[in-house]
């Protein structure tokens, strides 16, 4: 099974010399290696429009650099995580770590599916969140004490 990786500027700029030289998309995979199909989906995911826009118009280019600079933003926008999942898990999360109820990851790992069926986190996600810059920000880390000095 062969492993996906991403077109790089290079050969973005080798299927734009091979287009406008008129090959065909099919030629143009063969000759670097990959799927028609993947540079018929680059060159409609990360096109740019150009030239002028009227009602009737607009112009839409394939240019490389544009092209690269788009695929690397929408990777980095994609693996960047949204605080413990969803807004109710991280509500939930907050809550329960505030000295009102002063509750362990574990403690609300296990009751968060009790009280909301149907989710659930894992104790390290939060551990890891109490730790993360956005946990520091509010100041989380003080929030609880360990198992063994809530006794």
């Amino acid at each position: 099974m062969n492993k996906y990786k991403h077109l790089s500027l290079e050969e973005r700029e080798k299927l734009v010399a091979f287009k406008e030289a008129g090959l065909s998309l099919r030629d143009i995979a063969k000759r670097l290696s990959r799927s028609h199909s993947s540079l018929v989906r680059e060159l409609k995911r990360n096109k740019t429009g150009a030239g002028k826009r009227s009602r009737e118009y607009l112009i839409f280019r394939y240019i490389p650099c544009r092209a690269h600079q788009k695929a690397v933003k929408r990777g980095v926008k994609q693996r960047a995580k949204a605080p413990l999942k969803e807004t109710l898990i991280w509500l939930y999360v907050r809550e329960h770590l505030r000295k009102l109820f002063n509750w362990t990851p574990e403690e609300i790992s296990g009751r968060l599916p009790k009280i909301h069926p149907g989710k659930s986190i894992c104790t390290e996600t939060i551990y890891q969140y109490i730790y993360s810059k956005a946990g520091k920000k509010y100041k989380l880390w003080e929030c609880y004490l360990i198992p063994e000095e809530k006794g």
